[in-house]
């Protein structure tokens, strides 16, 4: 290893030193380059642009939390980023009409210092240098002026515009949503995205030209370092820092041209009903001000091309809504996890695994922080109503009594997940690739090619820090036994028989070492077996689940007290009641699918009838739905009954709950309210154990006509993801000839809810 390649923050180093190329210079791709080197590895960046400087909104500022500032104090740029960027001190909400300010979120020190970042502005340029000189350090090769416009069918070479070809082993489309790499994986259905009919004004303004504004000065007096985000009529403003002499402004607005997809103008922008320190913001931006329309793009099913040497990350694998807090983060996070897998490289064959595993261990990740990103958007720029007026007055009477916002515990899931960040911010992306490589990469190869893996210090200690004690006891055990099973040498040398012999003399009969053996790998066979009956690890009872009785006859009274318990329980799960007590739960109403089925109805119903029963789906679903049917909360029992290895729910049978109740959805919102399932695509991310309550959330995508579109995920109580789904379902064009009566007894939907909606909206408007 070169002398440049050295780093004070003693990252994993590879085995196997391979090629990457690295396209697009953005954040992502040179924080990927970064990672990589300080992994080992060789890396070569491709930018366009001839310099770091130009490119789309390349002047505006980053906002960064505290999951993207530790990886980069982990990479030694600690020293970087306080010199370019400014620290955010709190987060100060305010009412675009009027002023008022709604809540005052000051930032947690402790939390701080437990997740080991800090939240951070800078501009988005002077972050491109730290990384690119902190990448040019380690030895990266940062080429600009270099456009590839193509990618070879092996994904071992890309071709420049000026006809130049260059190979590599792995190749890291890092272009952001216009990367070359998604743009193959999407050929042959291409995703412009769903427009929001919002567009994002994006400026850098003179804090001097700020301050000379008393209102605006006061405002920044009073909390310099603060990031000021005002929540309006579908209208929205942030002013935030990012150096000791600028400051972002950006503004979100209704687009002024609903009809075209050009630019719009801010000259053109309407001020009417915002408060006078914005006003004032506005009429500091330029005429040629950056505006960008926010789309938002569905996830990419495959983030891997079919050569299985080619990847896109970052806002190519998972855009997030321009101006996000969380979309730079996520992909300073591929970068960091993606160059954690690749630190354990072995070998090149081993190149297509791990980039699976990166798909496999970031997807969910991603996904969950986007959607939460994008409804923070949504909960900015919502319309006024009862709800918003109701939000607002609960956030300020907070504020006025001092309580921190994340203790409102009716607020709706975005706003709580808003502020309370733990699960945010204490994410390291490097944990869980390392967590991924110890527990399924490693085991994997042993088996597979176990002479590749060489053990040593590191991997004797890792093994041991990893392992739980049962598995080390058992590995114990096991290697006792056959160290005391192995054959004797048949020829020992003369003298090595005579010294026994004399020692035996002198000394008397030793005791034979081999019955100290037998006891002791008796003990630990018990001990193992013992612990394992008490404590049994997961993947044991996988392996070798404990025997369970069939379930019992319905009419049997062991059947009717096990419904009649969970039937108590469900309605009692704390998720459930949670979502009951939210401050817009009038815009909700709850439903019990199959409960009031007719029994004729009923017994030729697969899970109403066929499936139901103690010990598989005991009890009727609970349904929390939005009255525009636009989302839906579903909680079921499931039971032993319905398993496929024993203790782990078959498959098909996740698959015949997703079809239900993502076609709940769709089918509500179809013209005659009949449709049946066109397509349904499911992602399996872990085992569902049986005996539990889990919940499928499912959310309506798109609408077109006869066709719609949703999605849903499928997790236990504690909120981990079982599975991924995505539906579309169609109306058939017969079916203003059906009745729909008894598809919406089955589905549990009240009548009227659908015209209350409709009159409820139509008021609001």
């Amino acid at each position: 290893m070169s002398s440049s390649m050295q780093d004070p923050h003693s990252p994993t180093t590879t085995r196997f030193t391979a090629q990457f190329l690295v396209i697009g210079g953005g954040v992502s791709g040179l924080a990927t380059s970064v990672a990589l080197r300080r992994a080992g590895h060789e890396v070569t960046v491709l930018e366009r642009e001839l310099s770091l400087d130009q490119g789309e909104a390349s002047h505006s500022g980053y906002r960064m939390p505290p999951n993207m500032t530790k990886i980069f104090y982990d990479w030694g740029l600690e020293g970087e980023l306080e010199t370019v960027g400014v620290d955010s001190g709190c987060f100060h909400v305010i009412r675009l009409a009027d002023g008022a300010t709604l809540t005052l979120y000051q930032k947690d020190e402790e939390l701080m210092r437990e997740v080991g970042g800090v939240t951070m502005s800078v501009d988005r340029r002077n972050l491109r240098r730290v990384l690119s000189s902190k990448a040019r350090a380690l030895g990266a090769q940062i080429r600009m002026g270099a456009d590839v416009v193509s990618v070879a069918e092996d994904g071992k070479s890309v071709r420049l515009r000026s006809g130049e070809e260059i190979q590599s082993d792995v190749i890291i489309g890092a272009g952001g949503t216009n990367d070359l790499i998604r743009r193959t994986l999407l050929e042959e259905t291409p995703d412009f995205g769903r427009d929001t009919d919002l567009v994002l004004f994006d400026a850098v303004l003179s804090l001097a030209a700020i301050r000379d504004t008393p209102a605006l000065k006061e405002l920044l007096d009073a909390q310099p370092d603060a990031e000021h985000v005002w929540f309006g009529d579908r209208h929205a403003a942030i002013l935030f820092p990012i150096s000791s002499e600028t400051a972002a402004f950006h503004l979100y607005a209704p687009r002024l041209n609903p009809q075209g997809k050009g630019t719009s103008d801010i000259a053109d922008f309407d001020p009417t009903g915002m408060e006078p320190r914005v006003l004032k913001l506005v009429s500091m931006m330029k005429p040629t001000t950056t505006s960008l329309h926010i789309v938002e793009f569905d996830p990419l099913e495959d983030w891997v091309h079919p050569s299985s040497r080619c990847v896109t990350i970052g806002q190519g694998a998972h855009p997030f809504v321009l101006g996000s807090l969380q979309g730079p983060a996520m992909g300073v996070e591929d970068a960091a996890a993606f160059a954690e897998l690749f630190s354990h490289l072995r070998g090149e064959d081993q190149i297509p695994t791990f980039l699976s595993a990166f798909q496999e261990i970031r997807r969910t990740r991603c996904q969950e922080i986007c959607d939460v990103d994008s409804r923070n958007l949504q909960e900015m720029t919502r319309p006024n109503s009862e709800i918003t007026r109701a939000r607002d007055l609960a956030m300020q009477t907070l504020y006025q009594a001092g309580t921190p916002l994340y203790e409102l515990r009716t607020l709706d899931d975005a706003q709580k997940r808003w502020a309370d960040t733990w699960g945010t911010y204490s994410y390291n992306a490097e944990d869980v690739a390392n967590e991924w490589w110890h527990s399924w990469g490693r085991p994997q190869l042993l088996l597979t090619n176990p002479q590749s893996i060489k053990f040593d210090t590191l991997d004797i200690s890792a093994f041991i820090h990893d392992t739980s004690p049962l598995t080390i006891l058992m590995t114990s055990a096991m290697f006792k036994l056959c160290r005391a099973s192995r054959p004797t040498n048949a020829i020992r040398s003369s003298t090595t028989v005579a010294r026994r012999r004399m020692a035996t003399t002198a000394s008397g009969p030793t005791r034979s070492s081999a019955a100290s053996k037998y006891v002791l790998l008796g003990t630990a066979a018990a001990s193992a077996y013992t612990l394992g009956a008490l404590y049994p690890v997961d993947l044991f009872t996988f392996i070798s689940p404990r025997v369970a009785p069939p379930p019992p006859p319905p009419d049997h009274p062991d059947a009717i007290a096990l419904v009649e318990r969970l039937e108590k329980e469900i309605n009692e799960l704390p998720a459930l009641r949670e979502l009951r007590t939210r401050f817009d739960s009038a815009e909700w109403y709850e439903s019990r699918p199959y409960a009031t089925l007719r029994e004729e109805r009923r017994v030729n119903n697969l899970t109403a009838g066929a499936l139901r029963g103690a010990g598989r789906l005991a009890v009727p679903p609970v349904c929390w739905a939005r009255k525009n049917e636009s989302e839906a909360y579903v909680f079921i029992h499931v039971g032993r009954g319905l398993c496929g290895h024993d203790g782990i729910i078959h498959g098909g049978l996740i698959a015949t709950l997703l079809d239900e109740t993502l076609a709940r959805t769709a089918i509500l919102n179809l013209p005659e309210k009949i449709g049946v399932t066109a397509n349904l695509s499911i992602n399996y991310r872990a085992p569902t154990k049986a005996d539990q309550f889990i919940v499928i959330k499912t959310r309506l995508v798109e609408l077109k006509g006869r066709k719609a579109s949703v999605s849903g995920v499928v997790q236990d109580l504690s909120g981990n993801t079982l599975a991924e789904a995505a539906g579309i379902f169609v109306q058939p064009r017969y079916a203003k000839l059906l009745s729909a009566e008894a598809l919406h007894e089955a589905m549990g939907h009240p009548k009227g809810h659908a015209k209350d909606a409709a009159k409820e909206e139509a008021s609001v408007v």
